[in-house]
């Protein structure tokens, strides 16, 4: 995998990361536009296209944003797994926006919970607490404490 190219394309840019292996090349293009929520855009977009590496084939366009997600909370759940102590269960999510939810998500799948939910945003707390069948609570209750039991990944 070459490194990562940038376009800068003021004010944002524009990443390249193209990769191969396993008889598939693909090309990751991710877009960065801080200001783009002011125009009512998400900051961050992106697509990946899938081909074949020996034919050049078009197998897939995907958009990012599914993949990103999963690999985000699926890399909280394999740290979970090789840091937390081993009769670690509980969880505590600190921000239940898109990459604390896939956490979220991703550690109930490996077997952790059940989990406190906290967000400024009362309602993003209420609502993947919900779809988990974990808790919300405070902030305080998310955090690591010291000889407690739990598992805390940040």
């Amino acid at each position: 995998m070459p490194p990562k190219v940038y376009l800068d394309s003021p004010p944002g840019d524009f990443r390249a990361m193209p990769a191969r292996g396993d008889g598939i090349a693909l090309l990751k293009w991710v877009t960065s536009f801080p200001a783009n929520p002011e125009r009512g855009l998400p900051v961050v977009t992106g697509v990946i296209v899938l081909s074949k590496a020996e034919t050049g084939e078009e197998l897939a366009i995907i958009d990012c944003r599914s993949v990103t997600w999963l690999r985000t909370g699926a890399a909280a759940a394999v740290s979970a797994r090789a840091l937390a102590r081993e009769d670690a269960a509980t969880v505590g999510i600190i921000g239940c926006g898109v990459n604390g939810a896939w956490a979220a998500r991703c550690l109930a799948a490996a077997g952790y919970g059940p989990g406190v939910c906290h967000d400024a945003r009362a309602g993003s707390a209420e609502a993947l607490a919900g779809e988990l069948d974990w808790r919300v609570g405070s902030r305080a209750e998310g955090r690591c404490r010291g000889r407690r039991r739990d598992l805390h990944p940040w």
